[in-house]
């Protein structure tokens, strides 16, 4: 698999974490839970988002093992 395309600083919601991982969104909800993958809150509308520096640890952590 090739590293996803995100830049560290952006967030990105659960659906396009999701796309950029190549995984169904039940998969992250499923690592979320886990506490695999963290993830912070929109205040203004209490939305989930994934930075993504996170995605790249992810990825790496998963996929280089």
């Amino acid at each position: 698999c090739t590293a996803p395309n995100v830049s560290k600083d952006g967030r990105y919601s659960i659906t396009e974490s999701a796309k950029a991982l190549g995984i169904d969104r039940t998969t992250i909800y499923r690592y979320i839970r886990q506490k695999l993958i963290k993830f912070g809150v929109h205040k203004y509308n209490s939305r989930r988002f994934i930075l993504g520096s996170e995605l790249i640890r992810f990825w790496g952590a998963e996929y280089m093992r």
